[in-house]
């Protein structure tokens, strides 16, 4: 899988494309590959693909077949307006500010960018400083997630 970034088996079980063995993913014309699995699969998996990120992570993304939650209607509701310099306003006026690690980030990415600018293209170097950017990047990437599951809830 060296020149692909992806790969995607659209059958997953015992005998097809993909399946779980012993903690591991079993995927045909690789093998078996260690993976963590953070919860327990509500469904049927129905499709697995295997993803690798601009920092060389590999991920498997699984897709699972699962029976809708009704809610009930009581809930309250929110109007919300996205803006440049807070993050959200709600309806009630409550203003949701931009998180501050990332603005510390985004420093970060100036400094790894210039260094990757001042870099021969093909070296060994430039490599080593696309790495870093793309790492502070994922950084960046999981920060704005997680703030964005934190405010949701």
């Amino acid at each position: 899988m060296g020149q692909y970034n992806s790969l995607t088996y659209t059958q997953f079980g015992e005998g097809l494309g993909a399946c779980f063995k012993e903690g591991q993913l079993a995927l045909s014309k690789i093998g078996l590959v260690k993976i963590k699995l953070h919860r327990e699969m509500p469904g049927k998996v129905k499709t697995c693909i295997i993803k690798r990120e601009t920092t060389g992570k590999w991920y498997a993304v699984l897709s699972v077949e699962e029976y809708p939650v009704l809610y009930s209607p009581n809930w309250k509701k929110t109007g919300l307006d996205v803006g440049i310099e807070k993050l959200a306003t709600l309806s009630d006026g409550e203003q949701i500010p931009n998180p501050k690690p990332i603005q510390k980030s985004e420093k970060k990415v100036k400094r790894a960018q210039r260094d990757l600018c001042r870099k021969k293209k093909g070296s060994k170097n430039r490599e080593k400083a696309r790495q870093r950017l793309a790492k502070i990047h994922e950084r960046i990437r999981h920060q704005r997630q997680d703030y964005l599951h934190k405010i949701a809830s």
